[in-house]
């Protein structure tokens, strides 16, 4: 189980936003008004709290967060024409850095050994039930064909009829489990 603290989820993503919406303004040439960009922020960073809650689940949907994100744009760059303008700039801006975070963590190689790992714990728990049904039978096998290899002869044993006989019973003992 993955442990998240609210409090670490809510200023990454309020930095990050508040970084992207001061990036936007920057980038289009208007005055930066940095109460605003933080007020917006700060509601990316509730959304964000609230969205990893697993009952509201319901808010990592596509067309929430378009609403969200919306609403981040109209607190920080005010009413249309702004509004539409900061918008598009807020999304591709926000869509560009997550395609940069996306890749850097393809490149140093996390995403993929933690999507390996969680694959060996999952096969893991599965082939060590399995193993040790297996260690079982063949325990249980074993113990069928030391009974009954017990009981030949030496004289067949020297000749090597009791490996072979091992064998066949340790064979047949394993076809009938």
């Amino acid at each position: 189980m993955n442990v998240i603290y609210v409090d670490e989820l809510f200023f990454l993503n309020a930095l990050t936003d508040y970084l992207l919406l001061l990036s936007c303004a920057r980038l289009r040439g208007r005055a930066l008004r940095r109460t605003r960009f933080a007020a917006a922020a700060a509601l990316g960073g509730v959304y964000a709290v609230f969205a990893a809650i697993p009952p509201l689940s319901f808010l990592v949907s596509l067309a929430v967060k378009a609403l969200v994100s919306l609403l981040m744009a109209w607190i920080a760059f005010g009413a249309p024409p702004e509004l539409w303008r900061g918008w598009g700039c807020f999304l591709a801006l926000s869509s560009a850095f997550a395609g940069a975070v996306y890749g850097i963590s393809l490149l140093s190689g996390a995403a993929v050994r933690r999507i390996v790992r969680q694959r060996q714990n999952e096969r893991g728990s599965k082939e060590r039930s399995e193993s040790a049904r297996l260690r079982e039978q063949d325990a249980r096998a074993g113990e069928r064909v030391e009974k009954r290899v017990a009981g030949v002869p030496q004289r067949l044993q020297r000749n090597g009829f009791a490996a072979k006989l091992d064998l066949r019973f340790h064979d047949a003992a394993l076809a009938a489990l």
